[in-house]
């Protein structure tokens, strides 16, 4: 059975771990996911999910030195400011129609910004520079983790110098046949390796696809547009392509992800 070895019984578990989108799927069944044990806090996630958006965690969950005692991994941080990470990043739209970072956050904005650049949590620092209006003190964060290169251009109203050099630190992370949620899918001909559970928690249908009864489909297929289904993976890290067209936004919809297409027309 999937899910004995990661049900939570225990009253350290944090009531916010599966707020926002998190909290919508009951996704301790997916073969991926872990505890994050976070200063006596328990935070249920996906690993696959989150080593796809930050480098931190790939090393954590699937670098050569990784150790995990019946799934459950120790983090050093203070637990609601992470809490108020897991919002914004683990599933990128439950603040898709505020004009600043999650209002329910107990943490301060600056706060969240330097947990998610040690984190380099991609996403929550490209939303939180850009939505931040205290100027000197997102400069100064940013230059303290040696990080305004990378992300000046999220911040580009405040940075009037962006690098014309490109740089490659934040390239794509390609999903990992480590990954205990790889599958094959096959789309217009061509298969990719994909995270089942990053794709599940973003689109019902898929859901539905990639697990039957419980278990990882090992290959699939999928009959979508394939430019729209790259546009969906990229979109899965907040890479949302510059180009809007009406076809992958419909394609979206036909998908099951609601609230990336929701997220979507809130940021053109």
């Amino acid at each position: 059975c999937l899910l004995s070895p990661f049900q939570m019984t225990s009253t350290g578990e944090d009531p916010r771990s599966k707020r926002g989108g998190h909290r919508l799927i009951v996704h301790s069944s997916y073969p991926d996911t872990v505890i994050l044990r976070v200063r006596g806090h328990n935070f249920i996630v996906s690993a696959s999910y989150l080593s796809l958006n930050s480098p931190y965690f790939y090393d954590l969950f699937y670098g050569r030195d990784s150790t995990s005692p019946n799934g459950r991994y120790e983090l050093d941080v203070h637990p609601h400011t992470f809490g108020d990470l897991l919002d914004l990043s683990v599933l990128i739209y439950p603040c898709y129609k505020k004009t600043n970072c999650c209002r329910d956050c107990s943490s301060s904005l600056i706060g969240r910004l330097d947990l998610a650049l040690q984190l380099e949590l991609r996403f929550a620092v490209k939303r939180l520079s850009k939505d931040s209006d205290q100027t000197a003190q997102l400069i100064s964060t940013l230059q303290k983790h040696a990080a305004m290169d990378n992300y000046s251009i999220a911040m580009c109203s405040k940075y009037t110098n962006p690098p014309s050099s490109s740089n490659h630190s934040l390239d794509p992370i390609p999903v990992s046949a480590k990954f205990p949620d790889s599958t094959n899918v096959i789309v217009g001909g061509t298969t990719i390796l994909v995270s089942a559970t990053a794709l599940s928690l973003h689109s019902s249908v898929l859901a539905e696809i990639l697990y039957k009864n419980g278990q990882l489909v090992m290959e699939a297929k999928i009959d979508v547009d394939p430019f729209s289904f790259h546009a969906f993976l990229q979109a899965t890290t907040a890479d949302f392509p510059l180009d809007c067209i009406r076809k992958f936004l419909d394609d979206f919809l036909i998908m099951g992800a609601q609230q990336l297409y929701d997220f979507y027309l809130s940021e053109i």
